[in-house]
C-alpha cells in the first residue's frame, strides 16, 4: 500500500457511511422514534425526471417550415448557378410554396430546366415565362411533400 493511503481509505469510508446513513429515510418510511430526533428524516426528493418525467408536446409550423426549406434551396440553388456560371438575375422563394428563377436568357433557361430536373426531383417544374426579355422558370413543393414536413 502506497504511503498515506490509509487517511484516503478512511476518509472514503466515512463518506460511504454518511451517504448510507442519509439514503435510510428514502429506502424505509418507517424510521424509529430515536432517529427522527438525531439524525437526517428527510427523504430525498427526486427531480421530474427520475418522478416519471414530464409529457412534452411539440407542434411544428408548417407554413414555417415549408418557407425554411424553401429558403435553403433557394440558395442551394444560387450557388450551384454561380459555380456552373450560368447567368441569372434573381433567384429566391416567391409565395409560401414556390421557389423563382429569374434568368437574363432563354438558353440559361432551358440548361437551369435540367440541372432542376437533376438536383431537385422531388420538385415539380413550372413551365417556362417569359416576361419582359427576362424568362422565368419557377419550383413548386409538391403538397406530399408539404405534408411530410
Amino acid at each position: 500500500m502506497p504511503k498515506g493511503a490509509g487517511w484516503r481509505i478512511a476518509l472514503i469510508i466515512a463518506f460511504v457511511a454518511l451517504s448510507c446513513i442519509y439514503l435510510v429515510p428514502t429506502l424505509s418510511p418507517n424510521l424509529p422514534e430515536w432517529w427522527k430526533g438525531m439524525l437526517p428524516k428527510d427523504k430525498i426528493h427526486l427531480g421530474l425526471d427520475l418522478q416519471g418525467g414530464t409529457h412534452l408536446v411539440l407542434e411544428v409550423e408548417t407554413a414555417k417550415a415549408v418557407e425554411g426549406t424553401l429558403d435553403l434551396v433557394a440558395t442551394d440553388l444560387e450557388d450551384t448557378l454561380n459555380s456552373k456560371n450560368l447567368r441569372f438575375k434573381r433567384v429566391g422563394r416567391t409565395g409560401s410554396d414556390k421557389v423563382s428563377i429569374v434568368m437574363y436568357e432563354k438558353d440559361t433557361a432551358a440548361a437551369v430546366q435540367t440541372l432542376i430536373k437533376d438536383k431537385f426531383r422531388d420538385y415539380e417544374i413550372i413551365p417556362t415565362v417569359e416576361e419582359g426579355g427576362m424568362v422565368g422558370v419557377a419550383l413548386r413543393m409538391k403538397e406530399q411533400d408539404i405534408q411530410d414536413r
